[in-house]
């Protein structure tokens, strides 16, 4: 049985509705053009996003990249998302990063929706709105990946992705490279564009 058709806790109804009606908040979720980062996976058994904030610490060459969280952080938490999602702000919450944080009971909130099918499918929603903001080279990380249809990347990003028409021939390219793999049912080796 599909964890969709349980429906939605209100609290994420009411999100996705503000996601929604506020097109100049979805227009701030992108990175900088060419700054842009899907990741999904693990390589050498280090998680993808662990092996991508090392770089953003220690590699000054290669740290010029945005994950969907760094440009959550930068993003004020809206003054009305409370009110409109039905939920008391509890302090300190100041970015729209804490925000979701909050929802999905992450960074040690404790959860206001669960995660299946709630928190998982604001993920999808915020990956979503970034990757179809991406624009000029879009960096890769995707490495083995265990229960594929529970990864935001192949259940969401990647078909956005295809549609975009705003990243680079290489970066298309290496899209419809996995996509291609996915359809076939597999995936070959491991992909860095870093």
């Amino acid at each position: 049985m599909d964890d969709t058709s349980m429906g939605f806790q209100d609290p994420t109804k009411r999100f996705l509705k503000y996601l929604r009606k506020h097109p100049d908040l979805r227009s701030r979720i992108r990175a900088p053009v060419g700054e842009s980062v899907a990741y999904v996976g693990s390589f050498d058994s280090e998680p993808a996003f662990l092996r991508l904030l090392r770089l953003q610490l220690t590699d000054s060459k290669t740290n010029n990249f945005f994950m969907l969280p760094d440009v959550l952080r930068r993003i004020p938490a809206p003054a009305d998302l409370f009110a409109a999602v039905g939920l008391v702000a509890p302090p300190p919450i100041r970015t729209f990063l804490d925000y979701v944080n909050f929802l999905t009971g992450e960074g040690g909130w404790a959860k206001q929706v669960p995660w299946s099918p709630d928190g998982f499918t604001i993920w999808r929603a915020l990956s979503g709105i970034f990757v179809s903001n991406a624009s000029g080279r879009l960096r890769l990380l995707v490495g083995d990946a265990l229960n594929r249809g529970e990864k935001v990347f192949f259940k969401t990003e990647v078909f956005v992705l295809e549609r975009n028409p705003d990243i680079d021939l290489f970066s298309r390219t290496a899209i419809q490279t996995i996509r291609s793999q996915m359809k076939a049912g597999v995936l070959v080796g491991k992909v860095a564009i870093i």
